[in-house]
């Protein structure tokens, strides 16, 4: 039995653990307001609000019901269009009457939510903002230019206030009843699973890739919420090193002050990556294990030289990123065992790191190819330290050991920088498919190098003169 608040009401569902959310919300609960249609979590119409309990406070997170799993809303809230509709239309609502932001309806439920969820995270918003939450949010009739009006209007409304849960409450927001949430999650029990007292389960983390690869299997399988496990999360530094929790967020890595401080540009690195219902709900491991050969963040942690602690509940070892991954969605995880967190060492303050990916699209796509590069040169003038990685161009995200060994301790130039293209050319074996064609990626990884030496050494070489203009 999996208990939560679902709008004003504390509800348990007798559904298995591993039911969609959507699911119990449509068919348990007869709330149609959010809609099922893609059922892969692109299009956001089944968007709803999931609120946890931090201290004294909610945090709200806007994800896709269609393929999050029951047991991720244990001991939470869920808000739906149902719960944020009053006598009167919100302001939120009005706004997309008002600007026609809407013709057959279907998607206006989960732009409403999204739209109210960035309000309730982070109080008024530009309307820049409040576009960006509807990123995960897909109209198919109104060309969204009506929807960006209202986006407008709203940020109007606020008027640069940043009001708080009793404002949004006093201007019709969300219902008079949210402010009581708190204490509700707080008298609520929700047991904290035990990672390894389970025998077949599912480790389950926001279940973004594996309930659309297996829609319908993971509702009859057995599962265990890896959000719901305090020893898989946290962001912390100790001893030079850096440690991330395998259940952490993409929106808790991108919105991270600590990391943002240590990696300059991570926030708008992570902003094409996936939508920002997919990332409030997309783990850290969930990404890694996927082993996908593009992966944004296995390409950026593989830069940074990481590893993996990896346990099994009675010992812990430590795995090198590089060394994960050991043939196409093969891993070196073995029986019984999962990712527990990730390290890194601090980059030195003369270290720069940089990150490239080509794409179809800017958001909500693969890349073509993707890199990273970390670059730290010495006073003599020669790269003292180099790491390299590079998706798209083999089975695996690829580490380039060899294209990394020929520039240490080497002064780069033109004439470096381009031998040093003809070992990348020789380490990566890419294929021809949906995404380019085998020379097209090979001509991307080239052009990814010498932007990554032309940003990282500047003082040393520039694009043009590496291009020979």
């Amino acid at each position: 039995m999996t208990e939560f608040i679902l709008n004003n009401d504390r509800v348990a569902s007798h559904a298995a653990p591993g039911t969609s959310l959507l699911q119990v919300i449509r068919r348990e609960f007869r709330l149609t307001g959010s809609k099922l249609a893609c059922g892969e979590g692109e299009c956001g119409a089944c968007t709803v609000l999931v609120g946890t309990l931090h201290g004294s406070n909610v945090r709200y997170r806007s994800v896709t019901a269609c393929i999050t799993p029951l047991t991720n809303v244990a001991g939470r809230h869920v808000l739906t269009i149902e719960g944020i509709t009053q006598n009167v239309l919100t302001p939120v609502q009005q706004a997309m009457v008002d600007c026609n932001g809407t013709q057959c309806g279907f998607c206006t439920p989960g732009f409403v939510v999204s739209l109210t969820g960035q309000l309730l995270d982070a109080g008024a918003s530009t309307a820049e903002q409040l576009i960006a939450a509807m990123d995960g949010n897909i109209c198919r009739c109104t060309g969204y230019t009506t929807i960006k009006g209202a986006a407008a209007q709203v940020a109007d409304h606020f008027d640069k206030r940043k009001p708080g849960l009793e404002t949004l409450i006093a201007e019709g927001v969300v219902p008079a009843w949210m402010g009581g949430i708190a204490d509700r999650l707080g008298a609520m029990e929700a047991p904290e699973p035990e990672l390894f007292n389970l025998p077949d389960t599912t480790l389950v983390g926001g279940g973004t890739d594996l309930y659309v690869q297996q829609p319908h299997a993971m509702p009859n399988c057995p599962v265990l919420p890896a959000s719901r496990i305090p020893a898989l999360h946290g962001i912390r530094i100790e001893d030079g090193t850096c440690s991330i929790g395998a259940a952490e967020t993409m929106s808790s890595l991108q919105h991270s002050a600590l990391l943002n401080d240590l990696l300059p540009g991570l926030h708008d690195f992570m902003a094409p990556v996936g939508s920002t219902q997919i990332r409030n709900t997309a783990t850290l491991a969930g990404n890694l294990v996927n082993a996908s050969p593009i992966g944004d963040l296995t390409i950026l942690f593989l830069a940074l030289d990481s590893s993996l602690s990896l346990s099994n509940g009675r010992e812990v070892r430590t795995v090198r990123l590089r060394d994960f991954y050991l043939g196409y969605k093969q891993l070196a995880l073995q029986e019984g065992e999962c990712v527990q967190s990730l390290m890194f060492q601090l980059p030195s303050p003369e270290a720069g790191l940089h990150f490239e990916r080509v794409c179809k699209r800017t958001y909500l796509d693969v890349a073509s190819v993707n890199s990273a590069c970390l670059l730290e040169m010495g006073d003599d003038g020669t790269i003292q330290q180099i790491h390299l990685s590079m998706g798209g161009v083999a089975p695996i995200p690829k580490y380039l050991a060899e294209t990394c060994s020929f520039f240490l301790g080497k002064t780069p130039d033109r004439t470096l920088v381009w031998k040093g293209i003809e070992v990348l050319q020789d380490e990566i074996a890419p294929i021809s498919d949906i995404r380019g064609s085998a020379d097209y990626k090979r001509l991307l990884a080239r052009q990814q190098l010498l932007i990554h030496f032309s940003r990282l050494a500047p003082a040393f070489v520039d694009l043009k003169s590496l291009l020979g203009a």
